[in-house]
């Protein structure tokens, strides 16, 4: 879906491997079409087993979107549990729980030197480590009271 920005992500990502996991809407448009595939490797339907093990080999995990839709937090929950530095649009959850666990691009256009600068990056253990820190520090009351304070205002 283009508000995943895949095809940004992929053509950011020139000479790296990228592997995209989560359904591909193809239908209606021609978006996917337009992704050149030379460095992607893309999963359907995998078991959450599956998925795991594939994420454990990331070195990165990148989840951006337009600036008003989060990609939602799930992804970004597995690859901090996981323990694996993340590139991300400062949205939402992201933006409120990965303080220092977290890459944050704020244009498209960013991407791409982040993503090098990332991947060669002195720092990029000590993202490793503070991204499992948030999920060994998070709770489910954390998570309601947060959606509380948006709701009720």
């Amino acid at each position: 879906m283009p508000h995943k920005h895949l095809k940004d992500i992929v053509e950011a990502s020139s000479g790296l491997q990228v592997v995209g996991i989560g359904y591909v809407d193809n239908e209606g448009h021609d978006y996917w079409h337009s992704i050149k595939k030379d460095n992607l490797e893309q999963y359907q339907n995998l078991s959450e087993d599956d998925k795991i093990e594939i994420m454990r080999n990331f070195t990165i995990y990148a989840s951006i979107s337009d600036p008003h839709i989060e990609t939602g937090p799930l992804g970004v929950l597995e690859a901090a549990a996981l323990g694996i530095p993340i590139i991300t649009t400062d949205v939402g959850w992201a933006r409120d729980m990965l303080n220092g666990a977290a890459m944050f691009v704020a244009e498209i256009n960013e991407l791409k030197p982040l993503i090098k600068s990332a991947i060669h990056s002195s720092v990029l253990e000590q993202f490793r480590i503070n991204a499992r820190k948030v999920i060994d520090n998070w709770t489910l009351e954390m998570y309601i009271n947060a959606h509380k304070a948006v709701y009720e205002n």
